[in-house]
């Protein structure tokens, strides 16, 4: 008997895991890692706009992998300019990651920050008056 969570195997007469705490197969899982096709979706050297494209995929649950993120936060700014995080995806879901991700690519346009920042203070002018 096997664990298909962590390969283990047991004794016959066995049905759980006692690290996974799993029912165990009869057949020895794979647990190779596979590798699949991923594409590049979205590329900076800005951590806040890599965040922000996270962000914007996991609220569209698509699954992503993030390659040189380790060098975005160790390097920093040493090497700001020639250090790209790049953003990946299953091909399939490459079109709707792409089109969700436009955005960023452009930077957020100032005249929209500057509304963000007026309402912000609008709000905080506002809550000092009710107390």
């Amino acid at each position: 008997m096997f664990c298909p969570g962590c390969g283990a195997e047991y004794d016959p007469g066995v049905t759980i895991c006692a690290e996974c705490q799993v029912e165990l197969v009869e057949e020895e899982p794979d647990l190779e890692p596979h590798f699949q096709d991923t594409v590049c979706v979205f590329e900076s050297t800005d951590q806040s706009q890599i965040a922000l494209a996270e962000s914007l995929l996991q609220g569209a649950e698509i699954p992503y992998v993030v390659q040189n993120a380790q060098s975005q936060g160790l390097l920093g700014a040493l090497v700001r300019d020639s250090m790209f995080a790049r953003i990946e995806v299953k091909p399939e879901l490459a079109d709707m990651a792409t089109e969700l991700l436009a955005d960023l690519e452009e930077g957020i346009p100032s005249a929209d920050i500057d509304e963000y920042y007026d309402e912000a203070e609008d709000e905080a002018e506002e809550k000092g008056e009710d107390e």
